[in-house]
């Protein structure tokens, strides 16, 4: 979580974006406050994707979706009727899921079943083999990886450094080429049988094996569609969408749908979704993801 009433720029070094962030009174970033939430309300849950990394606060998924139900970022008497998406992402996994769901079941004030649950999963790095304990990070592929990482999230001369080197022009150019070409490659790509199965059965246990409504929603990593790994990648994609739906599980998967609405646009991938060098959705995939999820949606 944020801190409280703070805000903050978020800012990429390449240039993908720079947009403000803003944390309300619980550390969420959202404008609406969970705690009026009603036994009709859904509480939208997950990782950076759902949490808009990126993206201004009204440009993410939950918040598209709302502006089309309701009209407004913050329901109001006339709209009570209406469902309304609360937002409480923040960057965790499945177990971490789990916690966000617990803390805002404790901060509703009514007395009815359990809320609802639009549960988005990012196959990138979600999965993990739970019984056996979640790693603080991705395993890394080897000590490089883990050592570029480090410096990065504790060397502000680093920072500085990598910020003048993505704005050098020429140099610029080649540092995207290379983020292209070695997209989410500094981690272990390979399918788990185990790890997948783990995945899943947490992911029932969190919604009380499955039992509260539900539904969960799939984000596909960039590295479907890029880099050396798409085979293995596409293994573990939709082996734990398969692993879902065994246990019975409502589940949308969205790699073929926005396949499908990127051929509809003349493009030739799902990369047009996402940022340039960052793996994200930007703008424009937020939009392209909370339109599909407004056409599947059984109220």
């Amino acid at each position: 979580l944020g801190l409280p009433g703070q805000t903050y720029r978020h800012r990429h070094n390449a240039g993908d974006f720079d947009v403000v962030v803003t944390f309300n009174e619980l550390g969420l970033r959202d404008t609406a406050d969970v705690r009026r939430a009603k036994p009709n309300d859904w509480f939208f849950v997950g990782d950076s994707f759902g949490f808009g990394f990126g993206v201004a606060e009204n440009e993410r998924v939950s918040s598209v979706m709302n502006a089309s139900i309701l009209g407004a970022s913050i329901p109001t008497e006339s709209t009570r009727a209406l469902p309304f998406l609360y937002n409480v992402s923040s960057p965790t996994h499945i177990q971490g899921y789990g916690k966000l769901l617990i803390m805002a079941d404790e901060l509703v004030k009514h007395d009815s079943d359990p809320n609802p649950v639009l549960l988005l999963i990012f196959t990138g790095n979600d999965l993990f083999d739970y019984e056996a304990g979640v790693a603080h990070h991705t395993p890394f592929a080897s000590r490089s990886s883990r050592l570029r990482f480090y410096v990065s999230t504790q060397s502000a001369l680093y920072q500085s450094l990598r910020y003048l080197a993505w704005n050098t022009p020429g140099f610029q150019q080649k540092l995207r080429q290379k983020s292209a070409l070695t997209a989410q490659e500094g981690y272990f790509v390979t399918y788990n049988p185990r790890i997948v199965a783990s995945s899943a059965e947490m992911t029932s246990r969190i919604l009380i094996d499955g039992s509260r409504p539900h539904w969960i929603v799939l984000a596909p990593p960039k590295s479907l569609w890029t880099g050396r790994y798409r085979e293995e990648w596409s293994k573990i994609h939709y082996g734990f969408a398969a692993a879902l739906h065994e246990r019975g599980l409502r589940v949308t998967d969205l790699a073929p749908l926005l396949e499908q609405r990127a051929a509809q646009t003349g493009a030739d991938s799902p990369l047009i979704y996402y940022f340039p060098t960052d793996g994200h959705w930007n703008p424009a995939g937020n939009a392209a993801v909370a339109e599909i999820l407004m056409e599947a949606w059984a109220l």
